[in-house]
């Protein structure tokens, strides 16, 4: 029998689909791609949290900012959405910088990544990317704060976030390539 190509598994999905669709998959040992938009730019939701951790861990190497370094953060920092913080524990407490990250990708938490975002500002997701090569990768504002976009044209295009699907994929790539940073970092991110 024939081998099912990822355009004959992934097309009729993509046509039954209601709604914009970019699609980028590359199987990083056979190098089997399939890719459909994917240099459209769109809305990431929470696929920009992995950006946001790439920059993280790019200022830790460069002792800009320190993952160790507790955290305070409050009842008033909660934001709705995914996470824990926001609905099982109560503010007052501290939390590593590399624990709010954790929060962040293995439990999309909101509220954690905007204290994330608190310690190196928003602009800073978006000029590492672009020097990355993935300049349509930009974090806008924080988490259900939309009134502090560093960018507000594309916010109200994209809300959190935008990028390719290509970007996504290339950075992974990248990650479990251990190309990010330094390889020591693309450990530590994968784990989380």
């Amino acid at each position: 029998a024939a081998k099912t190509s990822l355009a004959d598994k992934l097309l009729p999905l993509i046509e039954a689909h209601e709604g914009e669709v970019a699609v980028s998959v590359r199987h990083i040992g056979s190098r089997e791609e399939f890719h459909y938009r994917s240099e459209v730019v769109m809305p990431t939701a929470s696929l920009i949290k992995l950006a946001v951790m790439t920059e993280t861990y790019r200022q830790a190497a460069e002792g800009l900012v320190d993952l160790q370094a507790a955290v305070e953060w409050t009842d008033a920092d909660k934001v709705p959405g995914s996470g824990i913080l926001s609905k099982h524990l109560s503010g007052g407490s501290k939390l590593s910088l590399r624990d709010l990250v954790r929060l962040m990708i293995a439990y999309s938490d909101n509220t954690a990544t905007n204290l994330v975002l608190d310690r190196f500002g928003l602009g800073a997701t978006a000029q590492t990317m672009a020097a990355l090569g993935f300049p349509e990768t930009r974090l806008h504002s924080k988490v259900y704060r939309g009134s502090t976009s560093v960018f507000p044209d594309r916010s109200q295009q994209y809300g959190l976030g935008s990028t390719r699907a290509s970007d996504m994929v290339e950075l992974l790539e990248r990650l479990h390539r251990r190309q990010l940073v330094t390889p020591e970092a693309c450990d530590e991110m994968i784990e989380h």
